[in-house]
């Protein structure tokens, strides 16, 4: 059993009409298939700047951090996490996005630490 406080607060602050700079924190208790540990409790902050750069070209830009705690075992993981990302709208049902992201995970567990790159482009489609 596994008693703790969850909550989720985000700020957005509207620079101008057409830049907005989004702060979140979040703490959250989810399952674990790590062995001995029947959880682990993440905390999160996260600063977000989203801009329209043209009517139909959108940018943002995000940067974080996360310490997951785990229960039942002494475990301790650091994610740092930041990427930028752009979304060109072709027209009102289809639009293109890409962008970059980086992970990477310092644990106190041997052997887990890892560093991730990530390159993604999507069509997306809306009705």
């Amino acid at each position: 059993t596994v008693n703790a406080a969850v909550a989720e607060a985000r700020v957005a602050w509207n620079v101008t009409r057409l830049t907005t700079i989004t702060g979140s924190l979040l703490r959250d208790l989810s399952e674990t298939t790590v062995a001995n540990a029947s959880s682990y409790i993440a905390t999160r902050a996260e600063l977000r700047a989203d801009h329209e750069l043209l009517r139909n070209l959108l940018l943002d830009a995000r940067i974080g951090y996360e310490q997951d705690a785990f229960e039942g075992i002494d475990r301790t993981d650091n994610y740092y996490i930041a990427g930028v990302g752009a979304k060109y709208l072709v027209n009102r049902v289809f639009s293109v996005s890409g962008g970059y992201g980086y992970r990477e995970r310092s644990s106190d567990a041997t052997n887990t630490d890892f560093t991730e790159h990530a390159v993604s482009i999507r069509l997306n489609t809306q009705f």
